[in-house]
């Protein structure tokens, strides 16, 4: 997870342990904490933890998000607004708005098998391997190669978490050969 206001990245490493990439070094956050997926902004970070509950980041280490809806497996966060992003062992897409004590399930029985946020709209990568976008509160539509190309030209493309590794491995970050075992 790349976090651009600081500069830093974040990743849960093949032994699942939660490591940031900031001023050339790898550090374990206070709390050592232990995750199956992560996201990050502003210099908070929520993981899925390994008892697959959403957690984040605090000054000594993590706090259970309140009042996690279904396991969880993937997590994102949309920089617009800070709603988190899930995705439950069974596929569902849920959303909490920043502050709120629920999550909700988004509307149109949508399944992901990973999820990324842009511009306070979910996309999807679907259980059919097609990529989706949220429509709105009730519907969701597929992406077809036109809306992806108009997407790429403003700049709000969409990018797996391969894509993203890959993109980052081939920078100058001295990313450990854990994290890029991560890849999925």
């Amino acid at each position: 997870a790349v976090d651009a206001q600081n500069d830093a990245v974040w990743c849960v490493d093949s032994s699942n342990v939660v490591r940031r990439y900031i001023n050339g070094i790898w550090l374990e956050p206070q709390g050592a904490g232990l995750g199956k997926d992560i996201c990050v902004h502003g210099g908070q970070a929520w993981i899925v933890g390994m008892n697959d509950v959403a957690h984040a980041s605090t000054a000594s280490g993590w706090t259970a998000v309140p009042q996690n809806p279904a396991p969880l497996r993937r997590i994102a966060v949309d920089d617009s607004n800070l709603r988190l992003w899930a995705l439950s062992t069974t596929d569902r897409i849920y959303s909490r708005t920043a502050g709120a004590m629920v999550w909700m399930e988004h509307a149109g029985d949508g399944r992901g098998k990973e999820i990324s946020v842009h511009g306070g709209r979910p996309y999807v990568i679907g259980v059919d391997a097609g990529i989706w976008r949220s429509a709105g509160s009730a519907e969701r539509r597929p992406i077809s190669p036109s809306a992806w190309a108009a997407d790429r030209r403003t700049n709000a493309s969409v990018w797996t978490r391969r894509t993203l590794i890959s993109t980052i491995t081939s920078t100058a970050c001295n990313f450990p050969s854990a994290c890029t075992a991560v890849q999925t």
